[in-house]
């Protein structure tokens, strides 16, 4: 994830499976942050339950606040892309 100011962490158009998830510290364990809402929330000791999707993620390292915002024109692009039948598809992201 990337920061400007070491407090809001973002990122774009990341695929996750669906698993339970935790934000971690310098790929480290010793401060790391869950939670039981999806796909809003605040953090709590146990895994944020995911469902598989593309999202725009964003996190506040001081409050705890998460989102994870759903990417369905993604998913969309994705699949004609794998069907091969691009032609004459306009894409606005």
């Amino acid at each position: 994830m990337s920061t400007s100011d070491n407090i809001n962490y973002t990122i774009t158009g990341y695929y996750l499976p669906s698993t339970g998830l935790k934000f971690r510290e310098n790929n480290d364990w010793t401060n790391n942050w869950g939670g039981d809402n999806f796909p809003v929330g605040t953090t709590t000791a146990n895994d944020i339950p995911v469902t598989s999707n593309y999202y725009d993620i964003a996190f506040n390292i001081n409050t705890g606040d998460y989102s994870f915002s759903h990417l369905d024109h993604l998913i969309k692009i994705l699949v004609l892309l794998e069907m091969d039948i691009l032609i004459g598809i306009q894409i606005w992201l």
